[in-house]
């Protein structure tokens, strides 16, 4: 496979790397956590919400994109390469339209939900 199809794989490695930290966060407050930790725990997710938007939605994101698609025009539609570039152009088209705002308070609150929920 190409460089650019490689330079994009890590660039989705570490978004990855930073929604894995979110999900151990967020088990730790759903079964380890104390209840009154649920509003700074609310906090850090929000911010790794916001870290990981601005790498998906980056410029260095859609560049890579956009240069991964180009070198691999030749391969199968079905083939990984295309699969994968499908899946994060459908996630950064989403996520595009969602304002940042909305989804860091969304993250924020999930925790206080949950407690709430578990109650």
């Amino acid at each position: 496979m190409g460089n650019a199809f490689k330079k994009l794989n890590r660039e989705i490695n570490k978004f990855n790397d930073v929604l894995n930290t979110m999900s151990v966060l967020i088990w730790d407050s759903r079964t380890k956590m104390p209840k009154k930790g649920a509003n700074s725990r609310g906090y850090q997710v929000g911010t790794l919400t916001s870290v990981a938007r601005d790498i998906l939605l980056s410029s260095k994101m859609r560049k890579l994109l956009e240069d991964s698609q180009n070198e691999t025009h030749n391969l199968d539609k079905d083939s990984f390469e295309k699969k994968t570039l499908s899946h994060l152009s459908e996630a950064i088209n989403y996520h595009d339209k969602i304002p940042e705002k909305l989804q860091v308070k969304k993250a924020e609150l999930e925790p206080l939900a949950h407690n709430a929920w578990a109650e």
